[in-house]
């Protein structure tokens, strides 16, 4: 699974990569001037640095704030669309004043960059055990297959900000996404050279079909209808028989 590739709009995707990242300072903090808050020379890096008396007690109380603006930048975001959803929008969706927002996030690309890592974080975790599980390379490539569409469908607004907005990150928030996108091609490709090894697949180019395979998983974002005649699962049926037919052994 991956994002979109560098651009400027539209739609589409295909596996992507990423980690959390941190905030360089607090909003609402001043930073300190002069030699005020410095360490006496020589001192520097020597002393063990104490968690404030309270901190621990601080986030815990903004945790649950916290989730509440995350879930209404799911919403928005995919609602109206990354650039199109303002601070002030989120802002009035959780009934904060748009200064108050900035204690919590800092930037919008930081809720952004959470929510891409949460998405292909998912995707990774449960492919490496389906990959390194027992069970033949079929029977692996169909739950994987059925994994992604399944998992797509339960967290849609997730998954749809990741593959569409994952573009708008900067370089830096983008590398780490990325990098985790690739390592889940290569968990698809890890099962096809196997079923390879095992004479249950041919394939000149395991790495292609790999490729061809998570982009069309990907693409389901944009077609599912929930209220439709097939679920989930049914459709995930119909990808594996499709794809485990084009990978089959002519014997």
């Amino acid at each position: 699974m991956s994002p979109e590739p560098d651009r400027t709009g539209g739609n589409g995707g295909a596996p992507g990569e990423l980690a959390s990242t941190g905030r360089s300072v607090e909003a609402g903090h001043r930073r300190v001037t002069g030699n005020r808050g410095r360490l006496p020379p020589g001192d520097r890096g020597e002393r063990a640095i104490r968690t404030p008396k309270g901190t621990e007690k601080r986030a815990h109380r903004r945790a649950p704030r916290e989730q509440e603006i995350r879930q209404a930048a799911l919403r928005l975001f995919r609602e109206k669309g990354y650039h199109a959803t303002s601070i002030q929008d989120l802002a009035r969706a959780v009934g904060l004043q748009k200064a108050s927002l900035y204690y919590y996030f800092s930037t919008k690309e930081e809720l952004l960059a959470g929510i891409a890592a949460e998405a292909i974080t998912r995707y990774t975790g449960s492919l490496e055990q389906i990959a390194t599980g027992p069970g033949s390379a079929r029977e692996k490539l169909q739950a994987a297959i059925r994994n992604h569409l399944v998992t797509l469908a339960a967290h849609r607004d997730l998954v749809t900000i990741y593959l569409r907005d994952s573009y708008a990150l900067t370089p830096e928030q983008q590398e780490p996404v990325r990098r985790e996108g690739r390592r889940y091609v290569e968990l698809f490709e890890r099962i096809i050279r196997e079923g390879i090894e095992t004479g249950d697949f041919a394939s000149e180019d395991p790495k292609m079909a790999a490729l061809a395979v998570v982009g069309a998983c990907n693409w389901f974002y944009t077609w599912f209808d929930e209220g439709g005649r097939l679920s989930p699962e049914a459709i995930a049926e119909r990808f594996a028989a499709t794809f485990l037919d084009g990978l089959a052994a002519r014997r």
